[in-house]
């Protein structure tokens, strides 16, 4: 299919006559739908900033550690939780994007 078609953006382009003919027959830039796309480009842009930023989180404690700055439980702890919060939010970009 995507031979025939491509998004541009939230709409969906025609690249052949077959795709011209998928696009009008199941009206595939109606309103309705390029809205939803509009939105989930949405979610999936906020969720990669939040995703880079639990990185970030995640990365600037495992440099502390590894400094010699601070050990024990307490960083250990943060780092557990830095760690899911990054796995969560990677399965949930994974999810919105469709992997």
């Amino acid at each position: 299919m995507f031979q025939h078609l491509r998004y541009q953006g939230a709409k969906v382009e025609v690249k052949s006559v077959p795709g011209d003919f998928t696009l009008r027959l199941l009206d595939l830039n109606n309103p309705d739908l390029v809205r939803y796309r509009e939105g989930m480009l949405v979610m999936i842009q906020a969720t990669e900033a939040t995703r880079k930023k639990a990185l970030d989180v995640l990365q600037g404690l495992t440099t502390l550690r590894s400094s010699g700055k601070t050990t024990g439980p307490h960083i250990d702890a943060a780092i557990t939780q830095a760690e899911a919060e990054f796995q969560k939010v990677d399965t949930a970009l994974r999810t919105l994007s469709g992997e």
